[in-house]
């Protein structure tokens, strides 16, 4: 398009980064919130600062603004408490929203009242929340045939013997699967059991782990006062800093630190007490010494056993099938749900809503072809060689070409990409707004606005049971439905769609706003949600809907509905408005090295067609040079096209 606007941007070399005004608890007028800090969290309070929105420049900037310039406008903020959680979900930590009011709850409380069965209140009694977590899926699964058939019988076995424990038993089983996998002292065993750091005798715990070693919970590892069963490596893991320099010191070996202790014994055990030993190859004195030393000290030790760690990890697998299974590799599924209970964290997910995994796998063949699978992918991310990659895809591939085509399910990855919040992207705002002056706001949201309104206007729709689709919703913790990133998912609601998209367009702008506000409000801030962004704030959001006008903003959504999956990304950096005039344009931010992605083209092109303002801000020392090399991409927006 040779009528394209095309911002050139030099920058010196000379950088002073523009300061953001500090805003107080005060002067945002920000409510007390409700501390649901749980006990065994740690949480610091922190200063609360603006992120206003850093803004940039537009023709010839340079870094060298000084401290005094006029920042750019604030970015929308909702209120936040001084507090801070960690979100699995979103894997860094955010700030305690403040309550607000919804107009439905559709997320109940887990804990021991949330299952109204006798049987299960019972088994569940006395235990903390955590057990109670892994004992409600057991629970679902014992009580559902048709989930049983999909586990084997020595796994059912397993699991029908954990609900008769005791409640230490239960504990016991509980932490051991979610801690490092590794062998124990009874010491370990025992805090295990106790709940809540409350103390319990020794023969009740001891009740309690003979019933796991009896039914196949836990697997041992003895001393018989010469050798232990463990090798040095795994008693030396398992042994404190204290007991491991306490031995050094017996030995007369000088050491510091629980690494060097390590080191120095391994010396020790290696080294030969005369030349006889060395040549018949026998083990010398000094590793029988040592071996012996450690073995009394650590005592009988205690481990998960690996049938039931398999156990555990397919039962999780199935019981969260539609959930982010990095959180559960990660081991924070526990934290997941206690942000949940705690209403730190929302979902959208109705429980009405939910199937389980047997509308996925009709038997146990199909189950245990997806735990392959689902080994080699997880093998696949632990690998860092390229060879050992290509090996593996070669093996899927290989798998794949001998699956009847009739047997072929298509399962739906979930992508998390990060995104760097650059300095190029604020200062091309600050140039929009307070040099050239033809906006008022601006914002470096890429695709987080179009998403949003494409979920204010589109979310009963988005979450909507479906007649004769069942599969959608496999898990209360999913963010979306599961047919949202695939073809289907337009499918399954094309009349549904398209009328929408009608009212949105013959709808004014005052109902389109209410539309989407009633949404706004009526979903709770803490919901996992990875359509609505808050963080852009409603007066943003209604300021751009306002400008773009129901027509322009029922093409966004129609991009977004039908071809979500790809649609998602590739919108450009920023967005620009003027609250006066109602002007407003997007703009794909490129920096000397950068070149617009095929996703970026096919968004600007899209939007150029149906009449949207959009441009290239190029910015950087070279800005002519890479005009040059980006030529065919300037040529395929040509407004003559």
């Amino acid at each position: 398009m040779k009528g394209a606007k095309k911002k050139k941007l030099n920058l010196s070399l000379s950088k002073k980064q523009m300061e953001s005004p500090k805003l107080s608890q005060k002067d945002l007028n920000i409510p007390e919130v409700v501390d649901l800090t749980s006990d065994d969290e740690n949480q610091g309070a922190v200063e609360l600062n603006s992120s206003a929105t850093s803004n940039t420049s537009n023709t010839t900037v340079e870094y060298n603004v000084e401290k005094n310039s006029p920042p750019g406008p604030s970015k929308f903020l909702s209120p936040k408490s001084k507090k801070k959680f960690y979100s699995p979900n979103k894997k860094r930590t955010v700030p305690i929203r403040s309550p607000i009011k919804a107009k439905r709850n559709l997320n109940p409380s887990l804990g021991s009242g949330d299952v109204k069965d006798e049987e299960f209140i019972e088994i569940t009694k006395g235990l903390d929340d955590n057990t109670i977590f892994l004992m409600k899926i057991i629970f679902e699964l014992l009580n559902d045939r048709n989930l049983r058939c999909l586990m084997n019988d020595k796994s059912l076995n397993l699991f029908e013997k954990i609900t008769e424990a005791t409640p230490p038993g239960k504990r016991i089983v509980c932490r051991l699967y979610w801690q490092v996998e590794q062998w124990c002292k009874w010491k370990k065993i025992k805090d295990n059991a106790c709940k809540n750091k409350t103390n319990i005798d020794d023969p009740t715990v001891r009740v309690a782990l003979n019933y796991l070693i009896k039914h196949g919970f836990i697997t041992v590892a003895q001393f018989n006062g010469q050798k232990h069963e463990l090798e040095f490596d795994e008693l030396v893991k398992i042994m404190y800093a204290e007991e491991l320099l306490e031995i050094c010191s017996g030995l007369k070996i000088k050491a510091k630190t629980k690494e060097v202790a390590i080191q120095s014994l391994r010396d020790f055990m290696c080294k030969k007490t005369n030349i006889t030993n060395y040549f018949q190859g026998s083990k010398s004195n000094n590793e029988t010494r040592l071996m012996k030393i450690l073995g009394a000290k650590a005592g009988t030790c205690y481990k998960l056993a690996s049938q039931a760690r398999e156990a555990l990890n397919e039962l999780h697998i199935l019981m969260y099938l539609g959930m982010d299974y990095s959180i559960i590799r990660d081991g924070k599924l526990e934290l997941t749900l206690l942000n949940e209970k705690s209403k730190r964290e929302t979902y959208p997910i109705d429980s009405a809503l939910v199937d389980n995994a047997s509308v996925i796998f009709k038997n146990r063949q199909e189950f245990e072809r997806y735990i392959y699978a689902h080994s080699i992918h997880e093998e696949f991310l632990a690998k860092t060689n390229l060879t050992e990659r290509c090996r593996l895809i070669e093996t899927v591939f290989n798998i794949f070409k001998g699956i009847p085509k009739e047997e072929v399910i298509r399962f739906v990855e979930f992508i998390n990409g990060t995104k760097t919040l650059l300095s190029a992207e604020e200062y091309c705002i600050y140039d929009y707004v307070h040099v050239d002056s033809t906006y008022t706001h601006g914002g470096h949201w890429e695709g987080k606005i179009v998403t949003t309104l494409f979920f204010l206007l589109f979310w009963d729709i988005i979450y909507a049971p479906l007649r004769g689709v069942r599969g959608l919703f496999l898990s209360r913790y999913q963010s979306q439905p599961l047919d949202l990133f695939t073809d289907s998912f337009y499918a399954n609601r094309q009349p549904m769609i398209e009328n929408r998209l009608k009212e949105i367009e013959e709808s004014t702008e005052a109902d389109m706003l209410v539309r989407m506000q009633d949404t706004w409000l009526s979903r709770p801030e803490t919901d996992v949600s990875r359509g609505i962004h808050r963080d852009i704030g409603w007066d943003g959001i209604s300021a751009v809907a306002s400008c773009l006008g129901p027509n322009r903003v029922a093409v966004l959504c129609r991009r977004l509905a039908t071809k979500y999956h790809y649609a998602h990304s590739g919108f450009p950096d920023l967005t620009l408005w003027n609250v006066l005039t109602k002007q407003i344009v997007f703009v794909e931010v490129k920096t000397d090295s950068d070149k617009p992605s095929v996703k970026q083209k096919q968004w600007m092109h899209y939007l150029k067609d149906n009449k949207i303002n959009v441009e290239f801000c190029y910015i950087g020392v070279h800005t002519k040079r890479t005009q040059s090399r980006n030529c065919g991409e300037i040529e395929y927006f040509d407004d003559s096209d």
